[in-house]
């Protein structure tokens, strides 16, 4: 009886509890807060903390692409979060919606941000942390991979009667149908350097 007493107070004791908790990776993401609000903190027993929970709390935001925790004894929770990349600007209903590369919305603005390829073809809004299945969504995501940086930058996709077209710097490119956009741009990159 007195063995399991010992056991019992030295499992639930401060000595295996959570003193640190590092997390790295998490730019954009209040990781911190995330743990805070579902209960995972200093003070709580290293030997119950479900990693699996842990990472699931972080896991919920649009940004956070992967994340993994795991324990240190005794005293460490190391949370390690690898946020998603933003490949461009979709304009909604009234918004615009920052896509990731893995054609995840991460945000809505009422404005788009500087620096990424800007497509303007009458879709609707969708909520962040939604990847739509729209096989147009998958094609302009793979148009914005295709072009360089500084071409994506300085352009706009937009449609007109039907057609899809690449408005870059002094060239509008007509790319017709919403279909292998990402072959489409890389030729259209090709011959605007020419």
């Amino acid at each position: 009886m007195l063995l399991l007493l010992t056991l019992g107070v030295i499992l639930h004791s401060p000595w295996l509890s959570v003193r640190e908790i590092e997390i790295a990776g998490a730019e954009r993401v209040d990781a911190a807060a995330r743990l805070e609000r579902a209960g995972f903190g200093p003070g709580a027993i290293m030997l119950w903390l479900d990693t699996g929970e842990v990472e699931a709390a972080v896991a919920g935001h649009p940004w956070v692409g992967e994340v993994s925790a795991a324990r240190e004894w005794p005293d460490r929770l190391v949370v390690e979060v690898t946020e998603r990349e933003p490949a461009l600007w979709i304009e909604g209903t009234g918004d615009w919606m920052l896509v990731a590369t893995d054609g995840t919305v991460l945000e809505i603005a009422p404005l788009p941000g500087e620096g990424l390829l800007r497509v303007s073809l009458g879709m609707s809004t969708m909520p962040a942390g939604i990847r739509p299945t729209n096989p147009i969504w998958g094609e302009l995501v793979g148009l914005s991979d295709a072009l360089s940086v500084p071409l994506a930058a300085s352009s706009t996709v937009i449609e007109d009667a039907g057609e899809v077209w690449l408005i870059a710097p002094g060239h509008p490119v007509r790319f017709g149908h919403p279909i292998d956009l990402a072959d489409k741009g890389r030729v259209a990159e090709v011959m605007l350097a020419n």
